[in-house]
């Protein structure tokens, strides 16, 4: 039963992912050498778009305030040479284009571009419900931090579907920081228990 549960809820998840990423349809396309051209139909409100260096430094950033088309031609003719990285941040997923830029202009890396599926949580009574798909069956390593930062547990796991019930009915009354450790990126929530 376990087993079936969970298959469907890979199924659920597979099916909104496609059926999200055909009404949000994102185009990212290199115009004239040193343009990035951006499309998004039908964006859902709460989006993020940024574009990052390969420190991690934000370069750009706009949030969707609507559910209409956008559009948006960035210039980056005056940014040096190397790798930058262009993101949607979606609320269960990121997707990442990835730039690289030379003397001849911008070029789309196809190769390594992709999505990283963020976990989900569903908290109720004393008990956090943690969802996350994991297609490559990458390593997940979940922690839980007291406010003071003392590592109060932790599990990982490389199924392709990661769904971990933690109960915090036997810890003390405050904050606590769960932290979720992925290859494609680092995500963490604020717990907050009376």
């Amino acid at each position: 039963m376990k087993n079936v549960m969970r298959m469907l809820g890979v199924v659920i998840l597979l099916l909104s992912g496609i059926c999200a990423k055909a009404s949000d349809s994102l185009s990212v396309r290199v115009k004239d050498n040193h343009n990035l051209l951006i499309n998004l139909q039908e964006v859902s409100e709460g989006t993020e778009l940024l574009f990052k260096d390969n420190r991690g430094e934000v370069l750009f950033r706009d949030s969707i305030k609507s559910n209409e088309s956008y559009r948006k031609i960035l210039n980056l003719e005056v940014i040096p040479m190397g790798t930058y990285y262009f993101s949607l941040e979606r609320e269960n997923r990121i997707e990442v284009t990835v730039l690289e830029k030379d003397w001849e202009g911008l070029e789309i890396k196809e190769d390594v571009s992709g999505v990283v599926f963020k976990p989900n949580y569903k908290v109720e009574n004393e008990r956090v419900e943690f969802f996350l798909t994991n297609p490559k069956r990458n390593k997940i390593q979940v922690r839980v931090y007291d406010e003071v930062g003392v590592e109060v547990g932790s599990v990982s796991s490389s199924d392709a579907v990661v769904t971990k019930t933690l109960d915090f009915s036997k810890v003390p009354a405050g904050n606590y920081f769960l932290k979720v450790n992925t290859k494609d990126g680092n995500f963490s929530k604020k717990l907050a228990f009376n």
